[in-house]
């Protein structure tokens, strides 16, 4: 907000200079400005200078407006981010530092993530042989039990 008022502020103090700096320019008027009751008639010079500054204020402003609204639609765009995630931003260079760290974050979890999966599928696969082994052996401890129990 204080950028956008900055801009404007500049932007009317420039305005206001620009009537000063073309008032500055030497008129070639054809007759003197001493008669009362006289509008002087203003020379083709005089009327491409007026034309020139009109224009070029124009063009300045509509440039200023269309800055100041893809500015705004920007600021827009990084609020509605901000609300849909969570995430507060200032601008679009913190969003992206952001979501960079987000990404090395998210890839160091999922290595770790692989990790963890490896010792837990050699984990499992001891357990296996070991469940197995035990099986094996107390089936064949009973099956051993009964036939000296019944011989």
């Amino acid at each position: 907000m204080k950028f956008t008022a900055m801009k404007l502020t500049t932007f009317f103090l420039l305005l206001l200079v620009l009537p000063i700096t073309s008032t500055a320019q030497r008129s070639k008027n054809r007759t003197a400005y001493s008669k009362q009751d006289f509008t002087p008639e203003l020379t083709t010079y005089d009327q491409q200078l007026f034309s020139l500054n009109y224009n070029s204020m124009l063009y300045w402003y509509r440039t200023a407006q269309e800055i100041d609204s893809l500015y705004q639609m920007e600021r827009l765009k990084v609020t509605y981010y901000a609300k849909i995630t969570g995430i507060q931003a200032a601008s679009y260079e913190t969003l992206a530092e952001i979501y960079k760290n987000k990404q090395s974050i998210e890839k160091a979890i999922a290595s770790e993530k692989d990790n963890e999966i490896g010792q837990l599928k050699k984990r499992n696969r001891r357990l296996i042989i070991s469940n197995t082994a035990l099986t094996l052996g107390i089936t064949g401890l009973a099956f051993s039990t009964i036939y000296f129990a019944i011989l």
